[in-house]
């Protein structure tokens, strides 16, 4: 989406002068690379380190990793992912927790 500052201008009696309405502003990846990516990341789940997450009741799409803040220091977890996974329709949620791993308990 293309960024914008103003939603709309309004006069002093309340009368819409002008409504900006969201543009694209190009498009990130195609559908089939969409689609794959989100089956990647389904893998995730299914398959991998985002297990803590599977459940039968929707389908979740995750990503999750860890890194350093400075070398000697501890790393940080992180994890990603929106639910239900096919349509897009689905919020998300993330979790980041310094030292150790994301947080078993994580919702959608």
């Amino acid at each position: 989406m293309k960024p914008y500052f103003l939603d709309s201008v309004v006069s002093a009696g309340d009368e819409t002068i002008k409504k900006f309405m969201p543009a694209a502003y190009g498009s990130l990846m195609s559908a089939k690379e969409a689609a794959g990516l989100t089956e990647l990341m389904r893998a995730v789940v299914t398959e991998g380190t985002g297990s803590a997450v599977r459940t039968d009741a929707y389908t979740v799409a995750a990503k999750t990793g860890s890194a350093e803040f400075e070398t000697g220091k501890e790393t940080h977890a992180w994890f990603t992912g929106f639910a239900p996974a096919g349509d897009g329709s689905g919020g998300g949620r993330r979790q980041r927790r310094e030292g150790g791993r994301p947080h078993s308990q994580t919702a959608f």
